[in-house]
């Protein structure tokens, strides 16, 4: 597994100024040139990527963000590539997945070693690529026949956003445009306690808050606080499903196939809306 190089620096967008058509001009350099007056950020000497976060509660509403980059430090113009330099092109991309799956079978096999099996760790990925003002809480879920995972926690006083996500034993998403193996926090429905349950079972148990396993027995589990006040920590419990309502409140809410049918339309919906680069 390669490992992962620390976080530079991190900028959130929604301190940039606008202009009168809403759009944003960001200069990202080592240093600042004495005749810019726009936004700027610091380019550390030695960053090699950089990534853009985008999180959204309600998919397919309102605008999402159409961004450019481009550099200005040399005149624009055409260039032909060489054979050795499109060799050395199509090199670097094909390296690239085998490296990104490395990463993700890597961390896969760590959380193996730990036995983190229907367990969670705390996290909060400094230093390796993470957010600021972040707390995860990932781990393993096994199901064994007739028997789900509960899922329970409270929540902070406040949170920007947050979200829970199943993936495979390779770290794949699961197929989430068309099962509900995610929830944030614009989707979910909050028991009268205030806190947050959600069932993990690989078929349907009829309750709003299900987090389909795709037909996986095994995969893994990750919940994130993003700016919160605090990072409470969910509790997991392994029980059978014959005994679900019986750890429920009372007022948990059956879903009918018909309603999670219109639910999954829904949810299919809001994702072909959204934009993808």
């Amino acid at each position: 597994m390669e490992a992962l190089g620390p976080s530079l620096g991190t900028l959130d967008f929604d301190t940039l100024s606008l202009d009168a058509a809403g759009r944003f001009s960001l200069l990202l350099s080592a240093v600042k040139p004495v005749d810019w007056q726009g936004d700027w950020h610091p380019l550390d000497p030695s960053a090699r990527s950089l990534s853009l976060r985008q999180s959204s509660y309600n998919w397919g509403q309102g605008r999402e963000a159409r961004i450019a980059i481009e550099r200005i430090d040399r005149t624009h113009a055409p260039r032909r590539w060489s054979a050795a330099q499109i060799a050395e092109r199509l090199d670097a991309l094909a390296a690239y997945p085998r490296r990104l799956s490395g990463m993700a079978l890597g961390f896969i096999k760590a959380q193996r070693d730990k036995g983190l099996w229907n367990a969670l760790e705390h996290d909060d990925w400094a230093g390796r690529g993470g957010v600021q003002g972040q707390h995860y809480y990932q781990g393993l879920f096994r199901l064994a026949p007739g028997h789900v995972l509960l899922l329970e926690t409270e929540l902070p006083e406040m949170v920007r956003y947050w979200n829970i996500q199943l993936s495979d034993m390779m770290w794949n998403s699961m197929d989430w445009m068309n099962r509900q193996s995610s929830l944030n926090g614009g989707q979910v429905r909050l028991d009268r306690d205030g806190k947050f349950r959600a069932v993990i079972a690989m078929n349907d148990p009829g309750v709003p808050n299900w987090l389909d396993t795709g037909g996986n027995s095994e995969g893994a589990i990750m919940l994130r606080w993003t700016e919160a006040s605090s990072g409470p920590a969910p509790i997991l419990r392994l029980i059978n499903l014959a005994e679900l309502r019986s750890h429920l409140p009372p007022e948990t809410l059956f879903v009918s196939p018909e309603e999670r049918d219109a639910q999954l339309r829904l949810r299919r919906r809001g994702v072909q809306l959204r934009r993808r680069w």
